[in-house]
């Protein structure tokens, strides 16, 4: 392991070599290893990454399960997340790279509701939307997402983890869910990549949680088209997700 590049849903990823290839590495953290809810998470996450194949998902390499050693090894891409893309006011981000990676989001979403078994991410957000060398999209950190196998919604379970800017109301009010929670959160990611702002600013989490899960509120859109590059049903697709 080398570089520390971030924390994931239940560990810390490195930048790392593996058979002279770059990869990424999340490991658990040692205070954690024992924890059953967070061993229960990363076996999960090692099932759900070893059944996904997409050019818009992060592709599995390989994991070890041996304690204290738990890591999952995945593709490593060059360009670090799209928050941080976003977030960079000295970045390049015009709409012609914004539409798409919004179209590549999406198919990469697509592709997890479709499948034979659906998986439901539940922690869509722009720091889990990896960009590669060529800004090909790659979503990651599977860490709390679930296989909806035979019921309509999901009981949730760890109802304080995510990250409550980019929750739908239910997730945030602790009721069952399905896609369409992933569906919300990449509305947000989308208003995110229109405004380059944190959604809900500097709000705490239990304020977002009133705002959004009690009062339904959501974030402001423009009520013009606030770029000549952007087009008008980009605007509308916001809605729709917030309306799904």
């Amino acid at each position: 392991l080398s570089q520390r590049l971030g924390a994931g849903s239940f560990g810390e990823v490195f930048k790392a070599n593996w058979n002279g290839a770059t990869v990424a590495v999340k490991r658990v953290r040692l205070q954690d290893i024992t924890d059953p809810e967070i061993l229960n998470d990363f076996r999960s996450e090692v099932d759900i990454l070893s059944k996904v194949r997409h050019v818009n998902c992060v592709l599995f390499l390989g994991a070890c399960s041996f304690q204290p050693d738990l890591m999952i090894v995945t593709e490593f891409a060059s360009r670090g997340s799209l928050h941080a893309l976003i977030h960079n006011s000295s970045a390049s981000f015009d709409w012609t790279l914004r539409k798409r990676i919004a179209l590549q989001s999406a198919a990469g979403m697509n592709y997890l509701h479709t499948r034979g078994t659906p998986i439901v991410h539940r922690d869509l957000k722009s720091e889990n939307i990896l960009i590669d060398e060529s800004f090909a999209v790659k979503i990651c950190d599977f860490g709390l997402a679930r296989l909806k196998v035979h019921a309509n919604h999901i009981e949730t379970r760890h109802v304080n983890a995510g990250t409550p800017a980019w929750m739908a109301p239910e997730v945030l009010r602790g009721d069952a869910f399905n896609e369409k929670a992933d569906i919300y959160s990449f509305g947000v990611v989308l208003w995110e990549m229109l405004s380059r702002q944190e959604p809900w600013g500097d709000m705490k989490p239990m304020q977002i949680v009133s705002m959004v899960g009690v009062l339904g509120q959501r974030l402001p859109l423009p009520s013009s088209q606030p770029h000549p590059d952007c087009p008008h049903a980009y605007l509308c697709t916001i809605n729709d997700c917030w309306a799904a």
